[in-house]
């Protein structure tokens, strides 16, 4: 799996198969939904804070297709 993007939605979102995918060598997005609010918020906050400062300092890559 080394290299591989897993996309898996809310249903299946654990830590441990996160855990799996990453021991793999392998990358993932996984789904986040309200129903954990607290957890759910913290990412919010998080994202609208490094949005605000254009992700400064965080090491990330953007793709867009259209």
């Amino acid at each position: 799996m080394t290299g591989c993007i897993i996309n898996i939605d809310a249903m299946v979102t654990q830590t441990a198969i996160a855990s799996q995918i990453s021991n793999a060598k392998a990358d993932y997005v996984l789904a986040l939904k309200g129903n954990h609010p607290t957890l759910y918020g913290q990412v919010k906050n998080w994202i609208e804070q490094q949005l605000s400062q254009g992700f400064k300092g965080i090491i990330h890559s953007y793709d867009k297709r259209v």
